[in-house]
């Protein structure tokens, strides 16, 4: 398996639309301004994965996951780094969500790579009159 420094770079679209298949929460909710427990930690996550995973400022990741502040992203970031130190559930969950980030993003690359040659659309009749 690449490590996780040399894959990517992933989007914050591509994060947060993981997180939010991941946990089975609508988008909306995540971008939202709710202050739910579980939905704040989910939104927590997609900060921990954007700044981990992208090269984004924290203000951007911060507008693109709910309009947040910077410094809502470095508590985020905080919070999530804290927790995975006694939190072995969130260590896994975090650990599968960037596997399935390294895996679409190795779906991409097959899909875009120049030596895949794309099937024809050919019928069987024009395929039969060619001949």
């Amino acid at each position: 398996m690449v490590p996780l420094e040399t894959c990517g770079p992933f989007t914050i679209r591509q994060i947060v639309r993981a997180v939010v298949q991941f946990y089975s929460i609508s988008l909306d909710e995540v971008l939202s301004a709710t202050r739910k427990s579980r939905t704040a930690r989910i939104r927590q996550i997609a900060c921990y994965l954007a700044k981990a995973l992208t090269d984004k400022s924290l203000p951007e990741i911060g507008r693109r996951i709910g309009g947040k502040d910077h410094t809502t992203v470095i508590y985020s970031l905080r919070k999530i780094e804290s927790l995975l130190k006694t939190d072995p559930s969130l260590a896994a969950e975090i650990a599968e969500l960037r596997i399935r980030l390294k895996k679409a993003e190795a779906r991409s690359d097959q899909s875009e790579s120049p030596n895949l040659v794309p099937p024809m659309d050919v019928s069987k009749q024009q395929a039969e009159s060619a001949l």
